[in-house]
């Protein structure tokens, strides 16, 4: 009748269960669309769980299968580390679709890990600006980004408990609210280890999240715990050897240990 259905797994090459499912429908003229819509629930579908929401949703808000594209590189880029290569991506992926709110987002973040405040601002009020296409559980974590970077500390923190109030679940929430306590909370007279029970909580839905392992192990040295940071840096090393942070994390490592041969090879 003039529609088309496709569906179509991805598998390993050793032929075990499949890593991604997908299907669409529609007219038969559409079909390059169609084609493009299941490429890019196959790419989301590979996706470890850390963001797999926020990515599910990225797949469908995006008319471009190039932007998304990018966007999943800038993610692999940013989960191991390499900031300065994911900011690049998810710039690519915002210059192809300039309304793919999602990519603003997590170019805030990525600007954040670089150390480069005044992109994570300028991105964060770029994605708000287009994020009418979006539910409003992720209008309210972009809204709730913009509140923080714009200095707004206490109604940022309050917009991150009320979304978790609701949605307990959402890793993202929790990883934000943790961001704003462990970062912005001096200025509030409050010492970043109150981080820590949302960092933990991070950890009991995706124990190898490195973001929630890096800042426990900051926490942990101001705590004067240094097998804790042991473990823990040992970890984030383990997960992302070549991170832009790895000689951050020895150098925290050496001196929370006092192990005068780490500080001598971290120094070196």
């Amino acid at each position: 009748g003039g529609r088309i259905h496709v569906s179509a797994a991805l598998y390993k090459p050793d032929g075990s269960a499949p890593l991604a499912r997908a299907s669409a429908e529609g007219e038969l003229a559409r079909i390059f669309e169609l084609i493009d819509d299941l490429s890019a629930q196959l790419l989301v579908g590979r996706l470890a769980a850390a963001h797999a929401r926020i990515n599910r949703t990225a797949a469908v808000t995006t008319t471009s299968l190039a932007a998304l594209k990018e966007y999943l590189r800038a993610e692999r880029e940013l989960r191991a580390g390499r900031f300065t290569s994911a900011l690049e991506a998810f710039a690519r992926a915002v210059d192809l679709d300039p309304d793919f709110a999602l990519a603003w987002y997590r170019r805030s973040v990525a600007s954040e890990w670089s150390l480069r405040n005044d992109l994570a601002r300028s991105s964060a009020a770029k994605a708000v600006a287009a994020s009418e296409r979006l539910s409003e559980l992720d209008r309210r974590l972009l809204e709730a980004r913009l509140l923080w970077h714009g200095g707004r500390l206490t109604d940022a923190e309050r917009l991150y408990r009320a979304i978790l109030s609701t949605h307990p679940t959402e890793i993202e929430a929790w990883v934000q609210l943790a961001e704003v306590l462990q970062h912005s909370q001096y200025q509030n007279g409050r010492s970043m280890t109150s981080a820590r029970a949302p960092w933990e909580r991070v950890l009991f839905f995706e124990p190898t999240n490195v973001p929630a392992l890096w800042h426990l192990a900051r926490i942990a040295a101001l705590e004067e715990r240094p097998r804790e940071v042991a473990d823990l840096v040992a970890e984030v090393l383990k997960q992302t050897p070549d991170s832009e942070r790895a000689l951050e994390m020895e150098s925290l490592r050496a001196f929370a240990m006092r192990d005068a041969g780490l500080e001598r090879a971290v120094l070196q």
